[in-house]
């Protein structure tokens, strides 16, 4: 299928930020979220990623 489909591979930049979005606010993020379901779209289960490991966000896109 993703040999098809390439664009099933990658992220697009706002599919990135919405991932990133929930990661940095997973406490108050629910399971609709949309980063939430594209972390498991790819077999990574959201909740076991910790934020203690996350460096401190930019507000800079570019420095992301």
């Amino acid at each position: 299928m993703y040999e098809q489909n390439i664009d099933l591979t990658y992220f697009s930049n706002q599919q990135i930020w919405m991932v990133e979005d929930y990661l940095y606010n997973q406490a108050s993020a629910s399971d609709d979220n949309p980063g939430y379901h594209l972390l498991n779209f790819i077999d990574i289960e959201p909740r076991q990623i910790e934020t203690k490991f996350l460096t401190k966000r930019s507000e800079q896109p570019n420095e992301r």
